[in-house]
Formats: C-alpha cells, sequence, structure tokens
C-alpha cells in the first residue's frame, strides 16, 4: 500500500482547508492529527485500516528526511522544519491491540 500521499503537501493543504480556524502551529497540529490515527490514544480518533497502519507506520519510522508535506517549509521563527527527521516512534494502534490479545509466557 502507498501512503506516500497522506504525508504529501495536496494532503497538508487539503487539511488545513478543513480548520475552522488556523491552527498557531498548523503543521504540528498536522501530525498529532496523524499520530492520534495511527495510535488512537485520544479517545476519539478513528484507527486506519490495519494494513493502512502498517504501510504508513513504515515510511513514518524511516526518518532521515523531513515529510514531504513540510520540505523547505519554515515555521513562525523561520526555522526551518524537521518534523519526520528522528523518525516516528511510537506503536500503532493495531500493533499493540495485536501484542494485548498475544499470549504471554514468563
Amino acid at each position: 500500500i502507498d501512503c506516500t500521499g497522506i504525508v504529501s503537501k495536496q494532503c497538508y493543504e487539503a487539511w488545513l482547508k478543513t480548520r475552522k480556524n488556523v491552527p498557531l502551529r498548523p503543521e504540528e497540529t498536522f501530525r498529532k492529527s496523524i499520530l492520534s490515527h495511527i495510535t488512537c490514544t485520544d479517545g476519539g480518533s478513528q484507527p486506519f485500516p490495519a494494513e493502512v497502519e502498517k504501510a504508513l507506520l513504515k515510511l513514518l519510522r524511516r526518518g532521515g528526511e523531513v515529510w514531504p508535506c513540510f520540505k523547505d517549509k519554515k515555521d513562525n521563527k523561520g526555522m526551518l522544519l524537521k518534523i519526520g527527521i528522528k523518525g516516528l516512534r511510537c506503536q500503532g494502534y493495531h500493533e499493540t491491540k495485536h501484542k494485548e490479545e498475544a499470549p504471554q509466557f514468563c
């Protein structure tokens, strides 16, 4: 599954247009929105389908480069954004669910 569209400039710009009020830090808000759908720890987000989550986690965990939607983009202070450089370290909803369902042996 190709998930590159989720972190594309087109997706980010489309998401931004859906906001009633533009967030103070829209790039960080977009990042958190994606993470909320990956982890479902906020209590309200719907998880991505398992196959999409797996492909998206593989893409975002690579690190080493800024997400395509933020390439050459600067924050409010004029600094280049670095979202994605370190790679994603969180567990996905389906990963966590799978671990909880697996039998535990001591």
